[in-house]
């Protein structure tokens, strides 16, 4: 649980870096929607049961830290690079697939997926991480970092109403408080870009 909260700490970190790197503002409605948007993420992964947080391993909390601090980086990074996303993103994953390949050597060692892992493994690799970065750099040249990345604090949300219809997960009230937090982030953020357009 801890992990999954330290991880949703890139949105944050994307609208801190944005302010130093890309010398976006900061405004109090981005403030508050990213406020709201951590909030939300907490109800629903916590199912509103506090408690359960509970930070018990401190190496595996910094190097989880340390990945949402990069995926942050890359994110507001990715934001002034002006060439086309699909080949963009060809050469991010390529690049990493020679670093897995590399520390898979190091580390462990090769071995063939099964035909059960096969699909997952495209599903993800395609879909999950491959047209959603293209998506989301797309989305970051058309608007400012920091008024997108609370936006991304629904993908919890998301995942939950998933488990539910797919996956006959209980309904649990506390994704609905988490939804309402999400949505009045998003909205607070909307109506200060709106203002700023205006």
């Amino acid at each position: 649980m801890e992990v999954l909260v330290v991880q949703y700490t890139w949105p944050i970190l994307i609208v801190v870096l944005s302010i130093f790197i890309l010398k976006e503002r900061l405004s109090y409605r981005k403030a508050i929607a990213i406020i709201l948007g951590f909030i939300g993420v907490i109800i629903v992964l916590t199912k509103g049961e506090f408690q359960n947080i509970n930070v018990s391993n401190a190496s595996v909390i910094v190097l989880v830290g340390a990945g949402a601090s990069c995926f942050a980086l890359f994110s507001v990074l990715s934001k002034n690079i002006n060439k086309e996303p699909l080949g963009v993103t060809s050469v991010y994953f390529l690049s990493a697939c020679i670093a897995s390949f590399l520390s898979m050597l190091y580390f462990s060692e090769f071995a063939i997926p099964s035909t059960a892992e096969i699909a997952p493994v495209l599903l993800n690799g395609i879909l999950v991480n491959g047209f959603s970065y293209v998506f989301w750099l797309v989305a970051l040249r058309s608007t400012e970092a920091s008024y997108l990345a609370p936006f991304t604090f629904i993908t919890p949300v998301l995942s939950a109403i998933y488990l539910i219809v797919f996956f006959d997960e209980p309904i649990v009230l506390a994704y609905g408080a988490g939804l309402i937090c999400v949505v009045a982030g998003g909205l607070v953020n909307s109506i200060a870009y709106t203002k700023k357009a205006a």
